[in-house]
């Protein structure tokens, strides 16, 4: 067992940390959770993965020995990690000569099969997982490749490659639970005309919607799919000064975007989120038709709350 250090080096701690893992004779000391919830790292420092929550009132059988600020404790499933030691007292009531075995008191209190350093953790958090923070973000999007088609009123059409494209977007999702996200993405996207076109561009605005499951891939990142339908319309440039042309009316319509992604956590309540996806538009006017249609790929930062 390793002793009380005040190192805070990365490289001590992960030593020590393996040292208490790998330790085969153990003491123990019985501890109860004083603060209204306390996070369990996988490895004793603040960046470490979250294993799992415990929360006031909660004992726990620990090791009777500290490294630096950490205690380390074991789960009742097996696996083991650290609290901060000043959110845990001594307990009196020692759990650890239950019988292997023992099945769940009516307080919540599991127990493992008795090893060295094994835990028992009163008043288990329940097992529903809990919604995922909300976001609040902002995405840039490359749009390298798209199709314009125009088709006029008299019937005439004809289509062809986009210009490079870009686009800003900023959002917020709520979360309904930890797998499903609905919210708000409006868009405008810059450069939109032909491919080798010399004249001034388009812009796009998009007031999207979307729905977004998740699917946590480790206790850090997360990937999804995102379905967004929008409203979307179409700015086109103002006729030349002197010209006798008129402003032609702006094309608006339907639009729906599909895109697939991932959000990893940098810092506890900061995302970097990445997407590449497509999105096909409707838009019309009086004119006719012009039809949009980009594949995208992104980039972006979100702040968790």
């Amino acid at each position: 067992m390793s002793t009380t250090t005040k190192s805070k080096s990365f490289p001590t701690l992960i030593a020590l940390c393996f040292g208490t893992a790998l330790a085969s004779q153990a003491r123990a000391d019985d501890r109860t959770v004083i603060v209204a919830e306390t996070i369990v790292h996988s490895a004793p420092i603040d960046v470490a993965p979250t294993i799992a929550r415990l929360h006031g009132g909660d004992r726990v059988h620990a090791d009777d020995q500290t490294i630096g600020p950490w205690r380390r404790v074991a789960l009742a499933d097996g696996r083991y990690g650290f609290v901060r030691d000043v959110e845990t007292q001594h307990s009196d009531t020692s759990p650890a000569n239950l019988p292997v075995g023992t099945p769940p008191t009516a307080a919540g209190a599991a127990s493992v099969p008795a090893s060295p350093g094994s835990v028992l953790v009163q008043g288990q958090q329940s097992s529903q997982p809990q919604a995922d923070p909300h976001l609040l973000g902002v995405m840039f999007e490359l749009l390298p490749f798209g199709t314009l088609a125009a088709k006029s009123a008299t019937g005439a059409s004809a289509s062809s490659d986009g210009a490079f494209a870009i686009s800003v977007a900023p959002f917020f999702d709520g979360a309904l639970s930890p797998y499903i996200a609905f919210g708000l993405s409006p868009q405008v996207v810059l450069r939109v005309k032909p491919d080798g076109s010399s004249t001034e561009s388009a812009k796009e605005f998009d007031l999207r919607a979307r729905l977004t499951a998740r699917l946590p891939l480790s206790a850090k990142a997360r990937a999804f799919a995102r379905f967004s339908p929008a409203y979307s319309i179409i700015v086109l440039p103002s006729a030349p000064g002197g010209s006798a042309q008129v402003d032609r009316p702006n094309p608006q319509g339907f639009l729906v975007d599909v895109s697939f992604g991932t959000e990893v956590a940098v810092l506890p309540n900061l995302f970097l989120v990445t997407d590449i996806g497509y999105q096909a538009g409707f838009q019309s006017s009086s004119d006719g038709d012009l039809h949009t249609s980009y594949l995208h790929i992104g980039a972006g930062f979100a702040v968790g709350f």
